[in-house]
């Protein structure tokens, strides 16, 4: 006498498996949808996140493999909409991966950042204590200094910038350093060339990014103490030069700010 058996799915358990199967489906469309996201949906957020202070442009390629421009900009007053970017980078072309732990590897996302000016790739470490950034230099454009508001703005500097900085740490805990070294700049609206040379440093920490910025040698003394805090700047400044050049730059001192005594206090 033959046996039979005979499988019955209760209603629970079509349940249970529509379910599944529905899930399953989920998690590969949301995967098809990461994997393919384009870059310019990055830089839509990164674009919004800083204020428009940083601003990513030319976007190609996806989230984990592609290249974009850095740019600098400010937002229209009363507007949401960022104003046109003052300067940019070169493309800059990264790759990126996740890993979920396995093995070897820690849980966190990384990406690599290669760019023509800097002599190492730049590595960027995303976890759960937030993100860390791999110290370097880099040349840089005067003009992208625009971006960062006055007195640049008024300025529209023409030079060179050395940037470097340490490892940055971004998130709950917030710790690094960062230093301009702003060479030689000239100006279009001044006829003294050059107005000389500039160090700007950034500390983070907790509180927010404290700005430092003084005059190394030019006849354009400029100096000032700032702090970043949720995108938020306040800087206080002055600018002025010695007697024998106040003549040759007392229009561009104008344009930088109000005189009060023998300095010129810099409009923000």
């Amino acid at each position: 006498m033959r046996s039979r058996f005979v499988f019955r799915l209760d209603s629970l358990s079509v349940v249970r498996l529509n379910w599944f199967w529905r899930s399953a489906l989920i998690m590969v469309v949301f995967s098809v949808v990461l994997l393919q996201m384009p870059a310019r949906w990055i830089a839509n957020i990164v674009n919004e996140h800083t204020g428009c202070r940083v601003l990513l442009s030319q976007a190609q390629g996806t989230l984990w493999d592609g290249s974009v421009a850095v740019g600098f900009s400010e937002r229209i007053p009363g507007e949401s909409s960022c104003k046109p970017i003052a300067g940019t980078t070169s493309r800059i072309t990264y790759h990126s991966k996740c890993s979920f732990g396995f093995g070897e590897e820690s849980l966190g996302c990384y990406s690599q950042l290669i760019f023509p000016a800097l002599a190492d790739p730049l590595i960027l470490s995303l976890d759960f204590g937030g993100l860390k950034v791999s110290g370097g230099d880099v040349g840089l454009p005067a003009n992208i200094l625009e971006g960062l508001g006055s007195p640049w703005t008024t300025l529209r500097p023409r030079g060179n910038i050395h940037m470097f900085w340490s490892e940055l740490q971004l998130g709950e805990t917030q710790k690094g350093s960062i230093r301009f070294n702003i060479a030689n700049i000239s100006s279009p609206v001044s006829p003294v060339k050059p107005l000389g040379t500039y160090d700007l440093r950034v500390n983070l920490s907790n509180d927010g990014s404290i700005w430092h910025l003084g005059t190394i040698s030019g006849p354009l003394i400029l100096s000032g103490d700032g702090v970043m805090h949720d995108g938020k700047v306040q800087f206080t400044g002055v600018a002025t030069t010695d007697p024998e050049m106040f003549d040759s730059l007392v229009s561009l001192l104008s344009l930088l700010g109000k005189r009060e005594a023998d300095v010129y206090r810099l409009k923000l």
